[in-house]
């Protein structure tokens, strides 16, 4: 992103959304198209189901959306109406 983006950002109104059931399919596409986050970690590496390296990728995923639909995810995802869902 170009420092021109960044500042057109400063008029932009920012939304977010929690990470449940709702926006999970938002949020599996933004991972899918970058690999499921850092190459397959599906941001769990903090939680104790997903230490570095324990299961595959897809495995990973399919963990990351159980504890999403079961109401265990702690992420919000920021969005815009022009930007896509930003995990943070």
């Amino acid at each position: 992103m170009g420092i021109a983006a960044l500042r057109s950002l400063s008029a932009v109104e920012l939304a977010t959304k929690p990470l449940d059931a709702e926006t999970w399919p938002d949020f599996a596409r933004l991972a899918d198209d970058h690999h499921g986050v850092w190459d397959g970690c599906w941001c769990l590496n903090f939680h104790e189901e997903g230490a570095p390296r324990l299961h595959t990728p897809e495995r990973r995923r399919a963990l990351k959306e159980a504890r999403v639909r079961e109401g265990r995810a702690q992420a919000a995802l920021v969005t815009t109406e022009d930007l896509p869902l930003v995990p943070v």
